[in-house]
């Protein structure tokens, strides 16, 4: 249940700093400006990709001790009391929030945060990858893939979901988060995967879907958007 104010702060491409009022959390970074609060810090990462994992991460220390890095076990580090490794379908019950994990169309994981009563998606990069260049049976197994993977979350409220807006898929780009809308139907929705091509947004946002979640608009770099 979102009923507490929440800062939704959009770093670059599928990088966004979310503060609440315990926790900063930090996903999937690879560059950008970001200040780090005087508060716990967590930073998730969901897959190797270098779009989505900077090794720079582990430097924040250096700025604020109490981090803790929760990593999809794709990414070659070692666990220890600070460094959590998840692969796809696990649970973490860490200090008071917990993560479940789902898979990915791609690699890695997507991570599914309950944190001071927020439930948050974040989905890395799964996605309906639906390229033109793909055979008939590639395209047909990946749309089999994607809607296999949404229905193991299907049931689950969320409040508060990141997930792909592409545009390197052309006239396709809209098929995942459409259809993850329409079936997850979060209450909030902030597009992941588009680097600075904030225009994607604004047709995105214009495409029917069947419920009211509030798609929010991206317009800049350090966009924050404050939730109650």
């Amino acid at each position: 249940m979102l009923d507490k104010k929440i800062k939704v702060e959009y770093i670059y491409h599928s990088g966004y700093a979310i503060e609440t009022e315990k926790y900063f959390m930090v996903f999937d970074y690879f560059k950008g400006d970001i200040e780090l609060p005087d508060k716990p810090v967590i930073v998730f990462v969901s897959h190797t990709h270098p779009d989505h994992f900077n090794e720079d991460i582990f430097k924040w220390t250096l700025a604020n001790d109490d981090i803790t890095y929760i990593l999809s076990d794709d990414i070659m580090v070692a666990s220890n009391e600070r460094i959590r490794l998840m692969g796809p379908y696990e649970r973490l019950d860490f200090m008071d929030f917990s993560v479940d994990t789902f898979g990915s169309t791609d690699q890695g994981v997507s991570f599914l945060v309950e944190v001071d009563g927020t439930r948050i998606f974040f989905a890395g990069d799964l996605h309906w990858w639906h390229w033109e260049e793909d055979s008939q049976e590639e395209k047909a197994i990946m749309e089999r893939d994607f809607k296999s993977e949404i229905e193991r979350i299907r049931g689950r409220e969320i409040d508060i979901a990141f997930f792909p807006v592409d545009p390197r898929l052309g006239k396709h780009y809209y098929l995942g988060g459409k259809y993850f809308i329409d079936n997850i139907k979060p209450k909030h929705f902030f597009p992941l995967h588009f680097g600075d091509n904030f225009e994607i947004i604004h047709e995105f946002i214009n495409i029917p879907m069947e419920n009211n979640t509030h798609i929010h608009e991206i317009s800049k770099r350090n966009h924050i958007v404050d939730l109650i």
